[in-house]
C-alpha cells in the first residue's frame, strides 16, 4: 500500500502543483497590479499637482506681464503727450518764422534759414509719435491676447 500511496501523492502532485502555481501566479498579478495602481495613481496625483502648480505660475506670469504691458502703456502716452505738446511748440515756432519774413521775402525764393531746424524737427517728431502709437497699439494688443488666454 505504501507504493500506492506514493503513486496517489505523486499523481496528486502532478495534479495539484500546476493548480498551485497558476494560483501563486495569480495572487503575484493581483498583488503587482493593485501596486502597480496606487503607483500611478500616485504619479497622476503629483503629475496634477505640478500641472495646477504650473497653470498657477502661467497664470502669475501672465499677470505680471499685462501689469509690466500697462505701466508701458501709461508711459507710452506720456512720452506721446510730450511729444504732441513739443510738436505744437514747433509748428508754432515755424508758423511764427513764416509770419515774421518781410514783405520783400515773400517773393524771395531761399526759405529762411531758421525753418530748416525747425521742419526737420517737426519731422522727427511726427515719425516718433507714429512710433509711439504703433507700440501703444501693440501693447494693447499684447494685454488683450493675455486676457483672452486668462478667459479660456
Amino acid at each position: 500500500m505504501e507504493m500506492a500511496n506514493l503513486s496517489d501523492i505523486a499523481l496528486w502532485a502532478t495534479i495539484v502543483s500546476p493548480i498551485v502555481a497558476i494560483l501563486i501566479a495569480a495572487i503575484t498579478i493581483i498583488i503587482t497590479s493593485c501596486s502597480n495602481r496606487k503607483v500611478v495613481q500616485r504619479m497622476s496625483k503629483d503629475a496634477q499637482r505640478q500641472i495646477d502648480a504650473i497653470q498657477k505660475q502661467a497664470a502669475e506670469t501672465n499677470r505680471l506681464t499685462r501689469i509690466q504691458l500697462s505701466l508701458a502703456v501709461e508711459n507710452y502716452r506720456l512720452e506721446s503727450y510730450k511729444t504732441k505738446s513739443r510738436l505744437a511748440e514747433v509748428e508754432a515756432k515755424i508758423k511764427e518764422v513764416e509770419n515774421d519774413r518781410s514783405p520783400g521775402a515773400f517773393f524771395s525764393t531761399s526759405k529762411d534759414p531758421r525753418l530748416k531746424p525747425l521742419e526737420d524737427e517737426k519731422k522727427h517728431l511726427e515719425t516718433h509719435l507714429q512710433q509711439l502709437e504703433r507700440v501703444i497699439s501693440d501693447c494693447q494688443t499684447a494685454i488683450n491676447e493675455i486676457n483672452i488666454q486668462n478667459q479660456i
